[in-house]
């Protein structure tokens, strides 16, 4: 039986929180138009979800699947 395959692609928004110390929250204020400055401990904090909301499902492509592929 031919078989037709779906590519699609889901884009997602998440957002999070942590808190943090004034000092880090300065620290971070001083570099945050860098990220490449931004200070390592940032991706160590142990965020928690505020939010989360799909935003686009975009299918790529649809097709017949090849026998030798099955």
């Amino acid at each position: 039986m031919p078989i037709l395959e779906q590519h699609e692609e889901q884009i997602t928004s998440v957002w999070r929180r942590v808190e943090v110390t004034e000092e880090q929250a300065k620290e971070f204020e001083e570099v945050y138009d860098n990220e490449d400055e931004w200070p390592d401990w940032v991706w160590d904090l142990d965020w928690d979800l505020e939010n989360e909301r799909p935003e686009d499902d975009k299918v790529l492509s649809i097709r017949v699947v090849p026998e030798d592929e099955v």
